[in-house]
């Protein structure tokens, strides 16, 4: 049977500059239903949002995927209305810890958006993954990403 849990998520503005009208969705993949939403007007560059809460599961019957959407305009360099991948799935398995938040965030020298689960496969100290600190170039520093599409 599947376990439902909660996890706190951060997103941060890695952008470069103010972004506004931001959404983040949270969906699963026997739904395309966001189970959670979140708007905010704007973000200030560097700034950070939360914490958001997330709902996953895990275990048999278990949801299969985990998605994350967002949307937001940037007034910035460089400009226009973004969004990314409306399927982009990165799974939150049962090694991540509750207690400790998943950070989301943008990067604008890169146009993409990147995921970093705390102490995840790829994420424990001394391998390489993600660290705890999201970066606007994060190399391999990060969990999933995908390259936003501007619309």
């Amino acid at each position: 049977m599947a376990q439902r849990h909660q996890i706190n998520v951060y997103f941060h503005n890695l952008w470069g500059s103010d972004i506004a009208d931001v959404k983040l969705e949270f969906s699963t993949s026997k739904s395309d239903i966001p189970q959670n939403t979140y708007t905010k007007a704007s973000i200030a560059a560097g700034e950070k949002w939360g914490p958001l809460e997330r709902t996953y599961e895990t275990g048999p019957d278990a949801e299969d995927f985990d998605f994350w959407h967002i949307e937001f305009n940037s007034p910035g360099d460089p400009a226009g209305k973004f969004q990314g991948r409306n399927k982009f799935a990165c799974v939150i398995d049962s090694d991540v810890p509750t207690d400790r938040p998943i950070d989301l965030w943008v990067s604008g020298e890169e146009q993409a958006f990147y995921t970093g689960y705390p102490e995840s496969v790829g994420g424990r100290p001394g391998v390489a993954g993600y660290t705890g600190f999201p970066k606007s170039i994060p190399g391999g520093d990060y969990t999933c990403f995908t390259k936003l599409e501007k619309s």
